[in-house]
């Protein structure tokens, strides 16, 4: 991607059920601000996924299943700091001005900084 700066591989989780292609970020999920909805698998591999801090919270944006008038947030499903787990067993910190995308890649979900 130009422009972007490749930080890490993240680690992720298939659903056990065959036929599902989504995946998870371990300890991580998805909430709708608006609903009681909450989202465990959602990275589909043909989608990118824009991260961002909006002040209320960590908003996950892309443009197939993330209803266009809904507000999604990563959520930690403990009450640790939030960041994302890398395949490498380290957890990448999330800075609070900074723009990410979320990517399947060759090696799996990457996580890239905006520059």
């Amino acid at each position: 991607m130009a422009g972007c700066i490749l930080l890490a591989t993240l680690a992720t989780e298939a659903p056990s059920s065959t036929g599902r292609c989504r995946h998870q970020l371990p300890g991580l999920r998805v909430e709708s601000a608006t609903s009681s909805e909450i989202v465990a698998f959602w990275l589909a591999p043909w989608e990118t996924y824009r991260l961002v801090f909006n002040g209320l919270g960590w908003e996950v944006r892309s443009s197939d299943w993330l209803m266009a008038e809904r507000i999604y947030y990563l959520t930690a499903r403990s009450p640790s700091p939030l960041a994302l787990p890398t395949s490498t067993g380290e957890q990448l910190p999330l800075d609070y001005g900074s723009v990410y995308f979320l990517q399947h890649g060759a090696a799996g979900w990457d996580a890239w900084l905006i520059g």
